[in-house]
């Protein structure tokens, strides 16, 4: 009987033959996980390419919607003067040759608190009289102005707040070396509006301007210039004028060609984009869509 121990090595013929067997086993049952990481892989690049397209198709639409809007869009306006008035034209109106003349663009009632007063270096903290109750009268219609404390900024504040058709503000007519505050009252609207603040003596303040409405004609009409207390009007469906200085002005609305223009450049792009992305997936393309119905159906 032989003698000795027989050890084994792992490198004789059956242990390389089990280790084939063993890798053979793992590369079979590790088959199903290499098919769903293709699998997965595959539906990335599909799902990116979706995305793509959708992204393309997207551009497309809103191109076509832009287009539509330049079609139907405002007209451009060009003025011979633009000094003269500026104008807005809206899409509902239409394609015209107008003029306008401004024969006065207007101005604003004011009101300023009176000489006689109490003089006021910080408006902060100093008023034009002790008591805290006003009556704001513009055009005979009084509005009762009560400021929460007793300060010329408080009570140009509460005159903005009390819904009067006049705005209120604080001036300084004194010297760099001595302040003197005023409290300014000018009306909303042109024209010949009366406005007085009056307190627990009487009138707080003297008138200093008396307003004109603004007036205006539209292709030479009438004979007589409308008048308007506004400088913004209306002269013809979709367009309106802010009156700004004397003068005459051509006003022409024409379709805006270069926004047309434009749109219809903006939309070929667009198709041009998606029709190079669906050949990608289709025919000799090697798009991850390749063979699917979806690039054809989208054609």
């Amino acid at each position: 009987m032989p003698s000795g121990t027989t050890i084994f090595s792992g490198n004789s013929r059956y242990a390389n033959d089990l280790q084939q067997v063993i890798d053979r086993s793992i590369a079979i049952a590790s088959l199903p996980l290499r098919q769903l990481q293709s699998d997965r892989a595959s539906m990335a690049s599909e799902g990116t390419a979706i995305q793509i397209l959708a992204d393309k198709f997207s551009a497309y639409r809103d191109a076509m919607e832009a287009l539509d809007s330049a079609t139907t869009g405002a007209p451009a306006v060009r003025l011979g003067d633009p000094t003269v008035a500026s104008v807005v034209a809206a899409t509902n109106a239409m394609p015209a040759m107008l003029s306008i003349e401004v024969v006065s663009a207007g101005s604003h009632s004011i009101a300023m608190s009176g000489d006689g007063l109490p003089k006021v270096t910080d408006p902060s903290t100093q008023s034009i009289q002790s008591s805290n109750v006003y009556s704001l009268v513009v055009n005979g219609a009084p509005f009762e102005i009560v400021p929460p404390v007793g300060s010329l900024n408080s009570l140009a504040k509460a005159i903005n707040e009390s819904g009067a058709p006049v705005e209120a503000s604080i001036i300084n007519v004194g010297s760099p070396g001595s302040a003197d505050y005023r409290l300014v009252i000018r009306s909303s609207v042109l024209g010949g509006v009366t406005v007085d603040l009056q307190g627990s003596t009487g009138s707080l303040t003297q008138q200093t301007a008396v307003g004109v409405e603004a007036q205006y004609r539209v292709n030479d009409y009438p004979a007589t210039p409308i008048l308007s207390n506004s400088r913004t009007v209306t002269i013809a469906p979709g367009v309106t004028a802010e009156l700004l200085t004397i003068g005459r002005t051509e006003v022409d609305l024409e379709p805006d060609m270069t926004k047309l223009q434009d749109s219809i450049t903006a939309m070929v792009t667009a198709f041009n984009a998606v029709t190079d992305e669906l050949d990608i997936h289709r025919g000799q393309g090697t798009g991850a869509l390749n063979g699917d119905s979806l690039p054809a159906d989208l054609a």
